[in-house]
């Protein structure tokens, strides 16, 4: 928005400082580049951490509705404690 101010006075008005509208310009473009550049990059880094955590993207307490058919469990018993295997 201050780029193209710049660029309008100095078409309307004359030239104040002569190379202060261009470089103004070319200062606010490379800075939005960097902050845009920047955006792309936290974005990247933030997907990259959430995957690296490797945390279910949700959790389920209880099922409705499954039936235990399909499921093979047996029951192994080691040292008088027994624990199902599915």
């Amino acid at each position: 928005m201050y780029a193209l101010m710049l660029v309008v006075r100095t078409l309307i008005f004359g030239v104040d400082v002569p190379g202060y509208a261009s470089l103004m310009v070319a200062i606010l473009f490379l800075g939005g580049i960097q902050l845009i550049t920047l955006g792309v990059l936290g974005e990247y880094l933030g997907r990259v951490y959430e995957e690296v955590k490797g945390r279910p993207l949700y959790l389920v307490r209880e099922e409705y509705g499954f039936s235990d058919n399909n499921q093979k469990s047996h029951s192994v018993t080691s040292n008088g404690i027994t624990s199902t295997i599915n």
